[in-house]
């Protein structure tokens, strides 16, 4: 911890000297961190100072220097007044919450604030940041290179649990955290096994829920950008980051990341694209899964009783126990799992049994007032996503609008399942996302086009002058038979 120190407060005296000359830097910054803080705060345990290195290096110092110095770049901001009301009665519920009589732990119930608002800003954030197309070619080129990384190390550490084997290649890669971070080194049989994979992050649920966000992300970047190179770069990251979703470990990623898929092929409706991926989508799919050497039809033998069970067994109980015994709610943070860390055990005895799904934690903290406003919110999210797309005619703006509605319409499904919008790094990527779609119906999209249009040329030219083989040849073999 002394050498953390001694590296880690001049590395954090750079970040927020860098935040300070500009606040843009800091989002940046934020994106290229994201894919290892939950990994880094592993590395740092039992310090529980590594789980809020994001936030005490990147958010908070970006939201002061935001609020202290450029509160006029709040004028580009564009969530629209109602999403705005929401949110604050949403902050109201959530801060009278902490007054519950049920929550005894004032530490737990501020863990739970913060898991809960303490990301929303970035919407508006996000929205002031990005002020051209060029400003998001930026976002997203960043944030598809540095994908790279976890799913790299996570095929790699799926490849080596089925060649050198599991519990050797966790520990290699996560020492005595290797049990922590795969629930006891469990797998599932699908014929063969499948591992759960946290790649870069602590545990699989992170890394799947990154995966599946990065699908929408690669598909805006290989949609609007103009340079050749990276467009290349951006439509094999797609496939990567397909393949990396059915080899996550997560078994959820079967069925919402084919279905993110063609949530955002059918809103975009490029008939091209969407032909190239229904037919080649399910055969990456099928032979991703043979090469792991699982058994295509146990998995989507076992993925459809998963999906019936979750339903019937777990998502709409909890939701009944919820409402029944818990209208009022017990309190912020009760079914928080970094705050219920913190907890004694008779705390914990006496909370509720905790919960997977978002909705019915919603209804266990925040109770039906909370869970009604949560519903709104992003009912309303994801209406004003719709009608954004519908209005919106420019074919690389609708590819954008069409990505982040999907991802929107597919995390409020998600949702009945699991706490992806609560998780790094969706917890940060949703927000920076909704602030997106609300700024892209005034972004201009001209020199993109102009800037495309004349590397396709270039391209095109560059072919038209390489001497095609055989011409010579040909024409020498002509004028001898004349």
């Amino acid at each position: 911890m002394i050498l953390a120190a001694i590296v880690g407060l001049p590395a954090a005296l750079a970040i927020w000297i860098a935040i300070l000359s500009k606040w843009q830097r800091g989002m940046y910054m934020l994106i290229l961190f994201m894919p290892f803080a939950s990994g880094l705060a592993v590395y740092l345990r039992p310090n529980p100072a590594g789980a809020l290195l994001k936030d005490f290096l990147f958010v908070l110092p970006i939201y002061a220097v935001f609020l202290l110095l450029h509160m006029r770049d709040f004028r580009h901001t564009r969530i629209p007044a109602p999403i705005t009301l929401l949110f604050i009665a949403f902050a109201a519920i959530i801060l009278l919450q902490m007054f519950n009589p049920s929550l005894q732990n004032v530490l737990s119930g501020a863990i739970g604030i913060k898991v809960w608002i303490l990301y929303i800003p970035l919407a508006y954030l996000a929205s002031a940041w990005i002020v051209r197309a060029e400003d998001l070619i930026k976002v997203l080129r960043l944030a598809t290179a540095v994908a790279l990384v976890p799913c790299a190390i996570g095929l790699t550490q799926f490849i080596m649990s089925s060649t050198v084997g599991y519990e050797q290649t966790m520990t290699l890669f996560y020492g005595n955290q290797a049990a922590a971070v795969t629930q006891g080194f469990a797998t599932f049989q699908f014929g063969a096994d499948f591992y759960r994979i946290p790649s870069t992050f602590s545990f699989v649920s992170q890394y799947s829920g990154f995966v599946l966000m990065m699908l929408a992300v690669t598909y805006m970047h290989q949609s609007v950008e103009p340079h050749l190179g990276w467009r290349l770069f951006a439509k094999i990251m797609t496939g990567l980051v397909f393949i990396a979703c059915m080899l996550s470990g997560a078994r959820a990623n079967f069925v919402f990341a084919p279905v993110l898929l063609l949530v955002i092929l059918f809103l975009d409706a490029k008939l091209t694209r969407m032909a190239i991926w229904l037919l080649f989508g399910p055969f990456i799919m099928i032979l991703t899964l043979q090469t792991a050497g699982l058994d295509v039809f146990a998995v989507a033998d076992k993925t459809g009783g998963l999906v019936t069970n979750y339903g019937s067994d777990l998502v709409i109980p909890d939701l009944i126990n919820s409402l029944v015994n818990y209208p009022l709610g017990k309190g912020v943070g009760t079914n928080t799992g970094a705050a219920r860390n913190i907890m004694s055990a008779a705390e914990i005895a006496a909370m509720p049994h905790p919960v997977e799904g978002y909705y019915a934690k919603a209804i266990i903290e925040l109770g039906i007032p909370g869970l009604i406003v949560l519903l709104l919110i992003l009912f309303s999210i994801g209406a004003y996503a719709l009608g954004i797309h519908r209005t919106t005619k420019e074919p690389m703006k609708r590819s954008c609008t069409a990505a982040i509605t999907g991802f929107i319409i597919v995390m409020a499904v998600h949702s009945f399942k699991g706490w992806q919008i609560e998780l790094d790094p969706v917890n940060v990527w949703y927000w920076i996302l909704v602030g997106i779609i609300f700024k892209l119906p005034e972004l201009r999209f001209d020199s993109v086009i102009e800037a495309r249009r004349e590397a396709e040329m270039a391209k095109g030219q560059q072919k038209g002058r390489r001497p095609q083989r055989g011409r010579g040849r040909s024409t020498h073999t002509a004028r001898i038979r004349r």
